[in-house]
């Protein structure tokens, strides 16, 4: 991975850890000639703004991604806004590179970089279920998709017919029904795939390592490069009994805190904070070990914080 007098710029995300759970990390960090940065204040509270203020050096009323009344989430999608910095590099003769398992990031991934890597999905049910809503959203946007016909042409167009069938599903059968079905068939066999890949505990991290040395053997020679890396292994679930965010709707419907959850986050949270710790390190070594640490810019935060019952 040399570059020709440039140094390489990584950039990793370690995505909802806490100032105050990531003491271990520092001190890792500082041993290998880091830097720590005091009054480094994420733009705001969540994942999409977070990284469109870090990509764009705007705040989010100046970027436009934020969430709305009343508005789906995974609808908030990440635009180029003004000079970001991954096309200033790219006009620089820098190969980009997105690696992440974060899905709502992806988007950003293919549209903004040259190559992109998500580690495979090994998640419970609801996961699909939101991952098929955020599919869905960006074939609508890809497309500008209008009516029932539009939206037809478009998963011709895309070739995605798996989400297809399972929206056609949904509609036929009903939510409720495709979900038990998934609950009867699926699920057990998906449990199953969490516990050998130490989901929760691990969203993809040990998948970003082993290919992140295959990606950089592979990366044209010469030329500099832009490496984007979001973890996950901070971020919700913490827990295989945990469904996606049904804590969080129950929150809002009610007005109250469910403190079941608050307190399985409290339990689990320094723990996962201390498997991402773990996994940064060691993907330190790998970039050691390619040649790419001491030729790098390399920067290490988080784009936001948890609640953690609070």
């Amino acid at each position: 991975m040399e570059s020709s007098g440039r140094p390489n710029v990584i950039l990793i995300i370690v995505d909802a850890l806490r100032k105050d759970y990531a003491g271990p990390l520092e001190v890792g960090l500082e041993r290998l000639g880091f830097v720590s940065y005091e009054n480094a204040i994420t733009a705001a509270a969540w994942t999409i703004p977070s990284h469109a203020s870090m990509f764009s050096g705007l705040y989010p009323l100046f970027h436009g991604v934020y969430e709305r009344y009343n508005m789906d989430v995974t609808m908030a999608k990440i635009e180029e806004s003004g000079e970001w910095f991954t096309r200033r590099l790219s006009t620089m003769g820098y190969e980009t590179f997105f690696v992440s398992a974060n899905p709502f990031l992806h988007t950003l991934g293919r549209s903004h970089f040259n190559r992109f890597y998500a580690p495979p999905l090994r998640c419970p049910v609801e996961w699909i279920a939101g991952k098929q809503s955020m599919n869905l959203s960006e074939l609508k946007r890809r497309y500008n998709v209008t009516g029932g016909l539009g939206l037809l042409k478009a998963f011709i167009s895309s070739r995605k017919f798996t989400l297809l069938i399972s929206l056609v599903l949904k509609k036929l059968l009903g939510r409720r029904m495709v979900n038990r079905v998934y609950m009867l068939y699926l699920l057990p066999a998906l449990y199953l795939r969490a516990g050998a890949s130490k989901w929760p505990l691990d969203k993809g991290a040990s998948d970003i390592i082993r290919a992140l040395d295959g990606l950089l053997g592979s990366a044209a020679e010469g030329a500099p490069k832009l490496l984007f890396i979001n973890m996950m292994e901070v971020h919700e679930p913490y827990s295989l009994r945990e469904r996606s965010h049904s804590h969080i709707v129950h929150n809002l419907r009610t007005g109250r805190l469910n403190h079941d959850f608050a307190r399985l986050w409290q339990r689990r949270y320094p723990q996962h904070a201390g498997y991402a710790t773990d996994r940064v390190l060691e993907l330190m070594e790998v970039l050691r070990q390619r040649g790419a640490f001491d030729s790098s810019l390399i920067i290490v935060t988080s784009d936001h914080g948890q609640l953690l019952g609070e």
